[in-house]
């Protein structure tokens, strides 16, 4: 049983349609899997993987800045636009799925309509809160970098539907989906 060392490369494990990239915390310990699509083994071998927040992370050699799988993959360095991972479904693994299919560039606000609610929303729903001052929920939504208020409800289903109509009508495909 050898122990591994800070400078071995990632294991690769082979599925019949995609391989997982081991990665380890400083002791060498596996801690999380990056999911990728089989033609990107060759390009995603090359760098050395670990796991920070969310992501899979390699430091370019030259600049010594963090370059994430997801942007290595989809081959996109400037701060312009953004990779966006389409599928929440697992927040755990949300920023570990970097097969193409999951993945898509997006201007800066097409990745914010894509976010998850704030850790200190307390409706549960993205654009919804209870308005102390009105005693009323309250529903807005930012429309190309402007806040828009949609309204005051008497309950939080109301300011829940019309929330989602207008992701729905203005956001498509990038609003945030559970």
């Amino acid at each position: 049983n050898i122990q591994r060392t800070k400078n071995d490369p990632n294991k690769i494990i082979l599925h019949d349609n995609y391989a997982l990239v081991e990665l380890y915390d400083i002791n060498g310990t596996v801690i999380n899997y990056a999911m990728i699509d089989l033609d990107d083994i060759e390009l995603v071998s090359k760098y050395k993987w670990s796991y920070h927040k969310g992501y899979a992370i390699t430091k370019d050699k030259k600049t010594r800045k963090e370059i994430g799988m997801h942007n290595l993959i989809m081959n996109v360095q400037d701060r312009e636009f953004y990779v966006d991972h389409i599928i929440h479904n697992d927040e755990e693994k949300r920023g570990l799925d970097n097969r193409k299919s999951n993945l898509r560039i997006v201007n800066p606000t097409q990745n914010a309509q894509n976010s998850k609610k704030s850790i200190r929303n307390t409706s549960g729903v993205k654009g919804v809160n209870w308005d102390k001052k009105r005693n009323k929920w309250r529903a807005r939504i930012t429309i190309d970098g402007k806040r828009i208020e949609l309204g005051w409800f008497d309950n939080k289903e109301d300011a829940i539907k019309i929330r989602e109509e207008m992701e729905n009508k203005y956001w498509g495909e990038y609003g945030y989906k559970e």
